[in-house]
């Protein structure tokens, strides 16, 4: 049986609060940035070439390093947007849309960049509080993380998967932790790509096994657009 990590009251609202607080900045961090048409490419970065053979893990390493640079950045805002570019360069853009007109229909009115620039520009604040686990080298993130298969869904055409990467809860409750959900998609060309990222209680077994598929909720890909 999977053991169930408890997250506090504490560290999910000062996750929320840095959302909050880091939106109210969110103009000076973004004055005059164009709107970015982003393209899935090879990358390189943190030593790591992110290319079609390239891990799961290892994306997800990169970019947990980039929200960290970012946070970090404070008032640099060179280097912060410096950052937010490298997390551009793992996101999964026309996936990302795709999930957007398929949840909105209609009423889904952005443009692919638009949705993009917005959905990515969120990823830092929203893991921001827990950037102090992230001064990880790759083997070590590596060690930490668990795969597994989001499941079948319409919304998920083909391989997708999530990658878990348990935190400290900062309560400091004895067995508390936050576990660090960040779901990707596998392009039309092999790259593995992020899609979103959020939270989830249960614990990773152990590296590389299976997690049950994330139910949609404000954190799952197919998040409400606000």
């Amino acid at each position: 049986m999977r053991q169930v990590w408890r997250r506090s009251t504490t560290a999910v609202a000062a996750a929320l609060l840095l959302v909050a607080v880091w939106g109210c900045g969110e103009d000076a961090r973004l004055a005059d940035q164009e709107l970015p048409h982003v393209e899935v490419r090879t990358v390189h970065d943190q030593g790591l070439e992110l290319g079609p053979d390239a891990a799961p893990q290892d994306v997800v390493f990169v970019l947990l390093r980039a929200i960290r640079d970012d946070i970090k950045a404070g008032g640099d805002l060179k280097a912060r947007r410096a950052a937010l570019e490298r997390q551009f360069d793992v996101s999964a853009p026309d996936f990302m849309h795709d999930l957007y007109r398929e949840a909105y229909g209609s009423r889904a009115v952005a443009s692919r960049d638009e949705w993009v620039f917005k959905k990515v520009n969120l990823w830092a604040p929203t893991l921001g509080y827990y950037v102090d686990a992230f001064d990880f080298d790759v083997e070590t993130a590596r060690a930490l993380m668990s795969v597994g298969k989001t499941g079948q869904h319409n919304r998920w055409p083909g391989e997708s998967v999530s990658v878990d990467v348990p935190v400290p809860d900062p309560s400091g409750q004895p067995g508390a932790g936050v576990v660090i959900r960040v779901w990707l998609h596998q392009t039309d060309g092999g790259y593995w790509r992020v899609v979103q990222v959020g939270f989830t209680r249960e614990r990773p077994a152990a590296p590389e096994t299976s997690q049950p598929a994330p139910p949609l909720s404000p954190s799952s890909p197919a998040a409400d657009e606000t």
